[in-house]
């Protein structure tokens, strides 16, 4: 047999790599390279040499055409697996990631129907974009449900600052602490925190100032209730222990849970699922010793009472640097008779992978909207406030640059805009027919 091209070797030890090690390769009659793969076994795992699957064909030059059914060979995309390839998603990749946005547990054949691909090459460019873009799977949680309220706060250190693993060690065991970032302008840092009440926020905000290794340097907080109107912030594991230790228990003037309050197995579910949004109920009935099917109904339950909104994904991979815009309100009727502008800006943008903006919130000392953005260049963000200030008045915008996340994450994601209240105010306020959206059941 002659030898196999280096552009075909290269194709096959990547796919490898990325979707299967039980890969063969075949010349045909006609001088074509086809690929196939070899079924695992169920129970032992290993490749079944019984059981081979068709993947398609690899051209000499290193580009896997995917096998099709024949009524769709009309529309037969290539899909290029050289390195040189990845700087652009195809529009199947773009598909793909709006579904694991929308709903990150559902099946292969849901999304391959959504994206117009087979199943088989479907699972493949799954596994290749997770691996791309290191994406996450997590669960995002309705907080107002669980009686926690998000707050931010900046802090400005008066001379001398910490440094970075200062800061981490100081607010990392803190559970109502989510994310930490380091920023350049008006302030050092900028954080955001969960609280049940203000009471307690006052409480925590003081501990952090005198009893962690932050009371050894002068600064000043300024916080500020924080509603969240676009997006959400993913929670760190320690924030699971603060719930564990407010679950409700039954006693004889409690017999059931009042709204709002999570029992230790819920807690458990949601910490597994933040860790793993894929993980089976099995494995978690397993790893907290419930009965078979008990994770599948907690879960359920949860969903039902919109605790749970969806598993969705977090691209964590990123080239570009993060911005938050500060979009302070100057004049309040001006800004209100043109926010359908502004919410319309902020739902039909997009930086193609991801949406333009990862989070929209809302902060009231003063009142401005804080949008969570990323840029590659100093021109793009030029670009991005010009947009805003055509289309929205009675606004000033200023910007802090983010320069190191310390604690939690920023999530990015492809999200369905439909989905957002910014696009049911949109389409309310120009009175525009109600339209059919996309299930992701």
């Amino acid at each position: 047999m002659p030898s196999i091209p280096e552009g075909v070797k290269r194709v096959v030890e990547r796919l490898k790599t990325e979707y299967s090690p039980y890969l063969k390769i075949e010349r045909s009659k006609a001088g074509k390279y086809l690929l196939y793969e070899y079924k695992r076994d169920k129970e032992s795992g290993k490749a079944d040499r019984s059981r081979v699957v068709y993947l398609g064909i690899i051209t000499e030059d290193g580009i896997l055409v995917p096998a099709r059914h024949r009524e769709k060979e009309k529309k037969e995309e290539k899909i290029n697996t050289d390195k040189n390839a990845d700087s652009k998603p195809s529009e199947y990749d773009l598909k793909i990631l709006r579904y694991l946005s929308m709903n990150g547990r559902a099946p292969v054949q849901k999304i391959a129907k959504f994206a117009g691909l087979k199943n088989s090459v479907t699972e493949y460019a799954i596994k290749k974009l997770e691996k791309r873009y290191d994406i996450k799977y997590l669960p995002e949680i309705d907080m107002t449900k669980i009686r926690f309220t998000g707050f931010i706060s900046f802090v400005r250190f008066k001379g001398k600052a910490p440094s970075i693993s200062e800061i981490k060690m100081a607010l990392e065991g803190i559970p109502e602490v989510q994310q930490v970032l380091a920023t350049t302008g008006d302030y050092h840092l900028a954080i955001y925190l969960f609280s049940m009440n203000n009471n307690l926020l006052d409480r925590l905000i003081y501990f952090i100032m005198s009893a962690t290794d932050m009371k050894k340097y002068d600064t000043e907080w300024y916080t500020t209730p924080s509603s969240i109107t676009y997006g959400f912030i993913p929670l760190r594991d320690k924030f699971f222990d603060l719930l564990g230790q407010i679950t409700w228990k039954k006693t004889k003037e409690s017999t059931k849970p009042a709204p709002g309050e999570l029992t230790d197995k819920e807690v458990a579910l949601m910490r597994d699922m933040n860790k793993n949004g894929t993980t089976t109920f099995a494995e978690v009935d397993q790893n907290n010793r419930l009965n078979i099917g008990t994770s599948r109904f907690i879960y359920q339950r949860l969903v039902d009472k919109g605790i749970i909104k969806r598993i969705t994904i977090n691209i964590t991979r990123h080239e570009k640097y993060n911005v938050i815009l500060i979009v302070k309100i100057t004049n309040g009727e001006m800004y209100d008779n043109s926010r359908i502008n502004f919410f319309s800006e902020i739902i039909n943008a997009t930086h193609g992978v991801t949406n333009r903006y990862s989070i929209s919130t809302v902060t009231f000392y003063p009142t401005s909207i804080l949008l969570f953005t990323q840029i590659s260049e100093e021109s793009e963000l030029e670009e991005i406030k010009r947009e805003i200030i055509s289309k929205t008045k009675g606004i000033e915008i200023s910007e802090l640059r983010i320069s190191n996340i310390i604690l939690g994450s920023i999530c990015y994601r492809n999200f369905d805009s439909m989905y957002t209240l910014q696009y049911q105010i949109t389409q309310t306020g120009k009175n525009l027919p109600p339209v059919n959206k996309e299930g992701y059941t």
